[in-house]
């Protein structure tokens, strides 16, 4: 079995800016949903070990001192709360021209052959299924 990372990474170019790469998606798990006149939602599930799997979580501080200072008070507050909150919530200023910002990663199980080590069905509903393009299988293989 081979391991792949996949990540999702944030930032900001003036706007937000987010991309995912999952490198093992289960087949019919990728949706796109459009909301309202300007939504825009998609998910997938990607595959992982059955268990050990870890999410790694790299956040670029930010520039300013007195953000990064407030930053780091904020994380250390939240770290230090009493056991039993199901939540570590706090605040990051978006920088422009920072396109790496948030970074999640991670690993992928796939087999020899590029199967799932695991088959589950997809989960069905209302959501627009997208199948990739050949162009766009060949885009995302140059990537690598």
């Amino acid at each position: 079995m081979a391991i792949d990372d996949s990540s999702g990474v944030f930032g900001g170019d003036g706007s937000v800016k987010w991309t995912i790469d999952a490198a093992n998606t289960r087949e019919g798990s990728v949706t796109t949903v459009r909301n309202e006149e300007k939504g825009h939602r998609q998910e997938g599930i990607n595959e992982t070990a059955l268990d050990g799997s870890d999410f790694t979580i790299e956040i670029r501080l930010p520039a300013d001192r007195d953000r990064e200072s407030a930053f780091r008070a904020k994380l250390r507050q939240e770290a230090d709360k009493p056991s039993g909150g199901d939540r570590v919530v706090f605040a990051i200023p978006i920088e422009g021209c920072t396109l790496d910002q948030i970074r999640i990663i991670w690993s992928s199980v796939v087999t020899a052959k590029g199967t799932p080590s695991r088959t589950r069905p997809a989960p069905k509903g209302r959501a627009v299924k997208r199948k990739s393009s050949a162009k766009s299988r060949r885009r995302a293989q140059s990537r690598r």
